[in-house]
């Protein structure tokens, strides 16, 4: 049988299993004798082969039907019981010998097999005894234990992790659509035919090839077994304890603690539901509680995930090395995972910390070569291992602080959605006894210049309000957690970056909420005269200065007139703008690709768009309209790169000039698809490649020729020559054009119409000025050039400003406003701009002898040329200057790193 393979064995083992469930081995030695042949037969079997279960074979399977067979055996008739009513199944009869021979002709008899009474599950060789199933169960929990069966399991489910991880990825890049193998043999079983071994639903999706899902059935059935047999031991355990006279053995033997790092990378692969809802019953079985559960899958988490981390560091020399895209996106992975449970669980991940003394350095170190998304990450992580109430009573802290001063800031890492973090709740875990090992990194982390590196980039430079909060809240809680000694340390650091705080502008918020508790919770009672004299002399000086520079300034006079009749949202009169006010945070909007692009080309199955400027993409979102079921959309791959080209053209089938960041996989008529990408990328360039398709031959069969001028059918198929006109169907219905190297191409390569169906494309991405990584002497050409040509522009830019700049300061020479005789102050005015360079419309310009509800007309072209002509010219200046910062970092980094 066990050469024959899984639907010959089937019959079998259900006559096996139904002979012992109607046996009484509790009171016939003989078929407790034949119970106890059948049990050494089956694990013989098993143990010569399931350590070869890494490919599908007939043994393989008649293996998986004896597992099952033991863990039937092994369930107890309550739960049994518990099954039936969940399912609500009805009575069967099973046909045990349908197919003992999936050839034969000549029909068996039937062998009738009905649900066991309640009298048979309860039957006792004694008024005390234990029942017939619970004999049963104890009985194959015996042998398993006595042939090591749980530690040969062990190996088992080690071996299978790498091709049940690989099987589960392929049938999800499959993604369940029509595939071109060989057509199947189908077999006409109903439920009685594969229960109790297989469910009906079970059936239902698999009656093409029971045994489809092999590996995964293999898993979870050896999980049943485990789990039963640990449920059967504490259950014995018990009993022991309450019979008098008897020692309680521990169970701690027979699962080892190398079981959790096995079951946890189970549930961390989410491939199969069913192998990772047994597995984690298991583990809750192992763990006795939820708490203890919890923090052996965190840790787990957190090692498995810290090791890659460390891995891709070594191997890009401490990420000083940029990483590819398709790195990065599985280091922001690893991040995300631990950030994910560290959220909702910190006690758990402070554990972690506590006791892994290298993972506080790995980020302290890490965070500076890190991108963006990944700063982000190890800031809340950093935040969150931290986050732990110090032992000082409430009413010192209050002392401390003194009277209406602000209380701290408590809310840490709550800005990214988790909650929070109690005093009560880190002690209950245990957290509270490691504060030394957390407050050992802070101390560490202080007695070095590491502090003043940390504040000047993430809560000074970085331009990302979300960075800047979680860098402060970090700060915050290492004061919280310091000594006297560090505080000074703290103290000093920021007090000293006072001065320097006006040039990071609006930057400086956090910083100054930071400054400003820090000032509250010193006791500057205790401090000498001389050190307070110190700090106000030293904001006093801060003050000063910046007032006097906005007194001195040589645009105040106009700001300030600007002011008293409009809402002066910018400042641009400013020739030398500051780059950090003038470069908010834009916000992800979604645009149009006709709203964006500035060239659109195509190939028979890709669109090639450039954009007028580099953006920052973080997902594309395509809806398929007029979808013809011939020919569906099955891949869609996304490309992109920042490359400056004169045209786009010149990026048509260079694919090494292209990054692959994205493939999505689409379902039969899906008219919708979404792709987000993990890091958002910033590109100049973008393609979109339909590049494999859903093909129904039979539809395409039934379609035909039409003529794209006289629409009568081509009967020609061969050359697409209509009789009635001549004309070639090949050609493309909206441009004429004929692809002829390849005639059925799913799109125009001239002007991209399909006639499969219409495409809408949207971006959700914003504006950048990032430049492309300097590779190559054509690369840094190509930035030289791009230096010349902004310079070139910034100039223009700025006599521009500067023509404008006169004529009102002309409109606003006078002291007070007024609605009388304004006719010569805009003649004036207009002769000036008119003989400068600079370009006026004269739409814009209002009528000189007009003033409607009193408004006057000096007013209205002093707010126009401000609000619109300056503010339009300003901009531009504005990118020019960021995209010459940009390019300049670039050469000066690919200068250092030659």
């Amino acid at each position: 049988i066990r050469s024959k393979g899984g639907l010959v064995g089937l019959p079998f083992m259900q006559v096996l299993y139904t002979l012992v469930q109607h046996s009484s081995p509790q009171d016939n030695n003989l078929e407790k004798k034949k119970l106890d042949l059948l049990l050494k037969t089956l694990l013989g079997d098993l143990k010569g082969s399931l350590l070869n279960a890494k490919s599908r074979t007939n043994e393989l399977e008649v293996d998986l039907l004896s597992l099952m067979l033991l863990s039937h055996l092994m369930t107890h008739s309550k739960e049994k019981e518990k099954e039936k009513e969940k399912e609500k199944a009805k009575p069967t009869t099973l046909d045990a010998s349908a197919y003992v021979n999936a050839n034969a002709n000549a029909s068996a008899p039937k062998l009738n097999i009905r649900k066991k009474t309640k009298r048979t599950n309860t039957v006792k060789s004694s008024g005390q005894g234990p029942s017939v199933d619970r004999f049963i169960s104890d009985y194959v929990a015996k042998s398993l234990r006595e042939v090591g069966f749980v530690d040969f399991v062990f190996s088992v489910i080690e071996s299978l992790y790498d091709p049940y991880k690989t099987q589960s990825k392929r049938e999800k890049a499959e993604g369940g659509g029509a595939g071109h193998g060989l057509l199947k043999v189908h077999h006409d079983m109903g439920p009685q035919h594969v229960l109790p071994f297989f469910a009906e639903s079970y059936l239902k999706d698999h009656h093409h090839d029971l045994f489809k899902e092999l590996h995964n059935l293999l898993l979870e059935t050896l999980l049943q077994i485990l789990v039963s047999l640990h449920r059967n031991e504490r259950v014995a355990a018990k009993e022991r304890e309450k019979s008098p006279g008897s020692s309680s053995t521990s169970t701690s033997s027979l699962f080892s603690s190398k079981w959790y790092p096995l079951l946890c990378r189970y549930i961390n692969a989410r491939q199969s539901i069913a192998v990772r809802k047994q597995t984690k019953k298991l583990l809750q079985s192992l763990s006795r509680t939820k708490l203890v559960y919890y923090q052996i899958r965190d840790e787990c988490l957190h090692t498995s995930s810290f090791a890659r981390i460390k891995k891709y560091s070594a191997a890009w020399n401490g990420f000083a090395q940029e990483l590819p895209y398709t790195k990065n996106v599985k280091l922001i992975s690893c991040f995300s995972s631990v950030w994910d449970v560290a959220s909702v669980r910190p006690a758990n991940w402070q554990l972690f910390v506590a006791r892994s003394h290298d993972t506080i350095p790995l980020l302290l170190r890490s965070i500076y070569f890190l991108g963006e998304d990944a700063v982000l990450f190890v800031c809340k992580l950093l935040s969150a291992a931290f986050a732990i109430e110090p032992d000082t009573p409430d009413s010192e802290m209050e002392n401390a602080e003194g009277p209406g001063a602000p209380r701290p800031k408590k809310e840490t890492v709550e800005s990214a959605g988790r909650k929070k973090t109690t005093p009560a709740t880190s002690s209950s875990n245990g957290v509270a006894a490691l504060l030394p090992e957390i407050r050992a990194h802070g101390n560490a982390f202080l007695a070095g210049d590491d502090l003043s590196r940390f504040t000047e980039t993430f809560l000074l430079r970085f331009n990302s309000s979300a960075i800047r909060g979680e860098a402060r809240n970090f700060v915050h809680w290492l004061w919280r957690h310091a000594g006297p000694e560090q505080r000074d340390v703290i103290f000093s650091e920021l007090w000293r970056k006072l001065p320097t705080l006006p040039t990071y502008g609006k930057n400086g918020v956090e910083f100054t909420e930071l400054l400003c508790y820090a000032v509250y919770q010193t006791d500057l009672a205790k401090k000498p005269s001389d050190f307070l004299d110190g700090l106000v002399g030293t904001a006093l000086s801060v003050l000063r200065g910046q007032n006097q520079l906005l007194a001195a300034h040589p645009n105040a006079f106009m700001y300030r007139s600007l002011s008293s009749f409009m809402d002066v949202e910018g400042y641009y009169l400013d020739t030398e703008p500051c780059l950090l006010c003038n470069d908010p945070e834009v916000v992800y909007s979604n645009l149009r690709l006709e709203a964006i692009k500035a060239e659109l080309k195509f190939t028979d199955s890709a669109q090639i768009i450039k954009f007028h400027m580099p953006h920052t993409i973080s997902s594309v979102h395509v809806s398929l309209g007029d979808v013809r079921k011939s020919r569906m959309v099955r891949t869609i791959n996304f490309y992109c790169n920042n490359k400056a080209v004169a045209e786009v053209a010149e990026l048509k089938n260079k694919w090494s000039a292209w990054s692959k960041i994205k493939s999505c996989h689409l379902q039969p008529q899906q008219s919708e698809l979404k792709a987000e990408f993990a890091i958002p990328v910033t590109a100049q360039n973008f393609m979109i490649e339909f590049a494999a398709f859903y093909e129904n031959l039979q539809a395409m069969a039934a379609e035909r020729l039409q003529c794209p001028r006289c629409n009568r059918l081509v009967s020609d198929s061969k050359h697409g020559i209509c009789k009635h006109c001549r004309e070639n169907a090949f050609q493309c219905k909206q441009c004429r054009n004929i692809n002829y190297e390849n005639l059925n191409g799913f799109l125009c390569n001239e002007c991209g119409y399909s006639k499969y169906g219409s495409f809408a494309i949207t971006f959700c991405a914003k504006p950048s000025f990032a430049t492309e990584r300097i590779e190559t002497d054509e690369d840094r050409r190509k930035a030289s050039a791009t230096i010349d040509k902004e310079l070139v522009n910034v100039n223009k830019r700025y006599q521009q400003i500067a023509g404008y700049k006169k004529s009102l300061a002309r409109l606003l020479a006078t002291s007070e406003i007024s609605t009388e005789s304004p006719e010569e102050t805009i003649r004036d005015s207009t002769e000036s701009l008119s003989s400068s360079s600079t370009p006026l419309v004269s739409s814009t310009l209002p009528p000189s002898t007009t003033t409607v509800g009193k408004i006057n007309t000096r007013l209205a072209l002093s707010s126009t040329m401000y609000g619109k002509e300056i503010k339009t010219l300003f901009d531009q200046m504005i990118k020019s200057v960021q995209v010459l910062h940009g390019t300049r970092r670039e050469l000066q980094r690919q200068g250092t790193s030659n």
